[in-house]
């Protein structure tokens, strides 16, 4: 008797949109909602704002984005694909970011603050676990686990970040 062909974790498709995955919570997630505090010291160093000026941009742009945009990337992601949304997540936290190394003033700081939010809301887990709960349904569970990783990987590189800079 022998034995079945062993079944491969997922196909082609399947290892793209977790690499996909993997590499947008990556950046959206771990570069620049968890990194940016690193930076902190540097805009009140250099920009000779409060620490709680600063600090603020964090708290402003999660009671803003999060309880008017939640729902609405929900809405969106099931009218237009998880695809289409996250896009659009990553070029607005790209420019987020972008903007977050040029501002001079707390007005510009912290409207680029929530615009990094709503790229989070729009690119970061909510789109990526649906696009993952699509192409997945056997291994959803390893496939679920494996882009979280995505946050752990960062934590752990983050050192070498910081000693680069």
């Amino acid at each position: 008797m022998t034995a079945a062909p062993a079944k491969p974790f997922a196909t082609r498709d399947q290892t793209v949109a977790l690499s996909v995955s993997f590499l947008a919570l990556f950046a959206i997630v771990g570069c620049a909602l968890y990194g940016l505090p690193f930076f902190y010291d540097f805009f009140v160093k250099d920009l000779g704002w409060s620490r709680r000026d600063v600090t603020s941009g964090n708290a402003y742009s999660k009671l803003v984005v999060g309880p008017l945009f939640g729902w609405l990337a929900g809405v969106m992601v099931d009218r237009f694909g998880p695809r289409r949304l996250m896009l659009v997540g990553i070029v607005i936290a790209g420019s987020a970011l972008i903007g977050l190394g040029s501002v001079s003033t707390l007005g510009a700081f912290y409207f680029f603050y929530l615009f990094n939010a709503l790229g989070y809301v729009l690119g970061g887990p909510l789109p990526v676990q649906v696009l993952l709960s699509r192409w997945f349904d056997a291994a959803r569970g390893k496939a679920m686990g494996m882009q979280e990783a995505a946050h752990f990987v960062k934590a752990a590189l983050h050192d070498i970040d910081v000693k680069s800079l």
